[in-house]
């Protein structure tokens, strides 16, 4: 059986701790991300603010990424 995850985005805050808690597990290279949050502007002076999106790789059975996340949003 495969899980899948679910990712609320409007309570990720865009603080890298997911990127950073894959990176430290599987020892990855200095430049290979297996978990980008992709930062983006939505709206237009003066309402405008950023919004985040993990694009999380799934491949984990107990993704470190989940327990990481200080917003709840994984």
């Amino acid at each position: 059986m495969r899980w899948g995850m679910v990712i609320d985005t409007a309570r990720c805050v865009g603080c890298h701790a997911c990127t950073i808690a894959c990176k430290a597990e599987n020892e990855s290279p200095a430049d290979a991300f297996y978990a980008p949050v992709v930062e983006y502007e939505v709206g237009t002076y003066p309402d405008a603010h950023m919004e985040y999106l993990p694009s999380l790789c799934n491949h984990c059975e107990d993704a470190p990424c989940i327990t990481a996340c200080p917003s709840g949003a994984l």
